[in-house]
């Protein structure tokens, strides 16, 4: 580790976790993250299995978009402060507040 590593991590009192890259366990919300991603991929190729790579960003949006169920916020959220304006926020604004979409200019 770099010396500059460990000054930055003194300063914000952070403890450093090391683990080995051949013992997947120690890492389990990095796991988690590779299964669900390997999923929603795995949902594209069987509608776009020759162009399922071009949508990976919009998966990546609809992962960070969607709240986690045991922290009750997004990790968009939880990065910027506020929640995503992305499609699912247009749509829920726009039930709540009955605003009619169709005249929007």
């Amino acid at each position: 580790m770099s010396e500059l590593m460990q000054v930055f991590l003194n300063e914000f009192y952070v403890h450093h976790i090391r683990n080995s890259p051949y013992h997947t366990q120690s890492n389990v919300a990095c796991e988690r993250f590779s299964c669900t991603h390997k999923t929603m991929i795995r949902s594209l190729l069987d509608r776009f299995p020759d162009s399922w790579d071009t949508a990976l960003t919009w998966v990546l949006l609809a992962y960070r978009e969607v709240p986690v169920e045991t922290l009750g916020c997004s990790s968009f959220e939880l990065m910027f402060g506020r929640i995503a304006p992305g499609a699912l926020q247009l749509v829920k604004s726009a039930w709540l507040q009955e605003t009619d979409l169709s005249t929007a200019k």
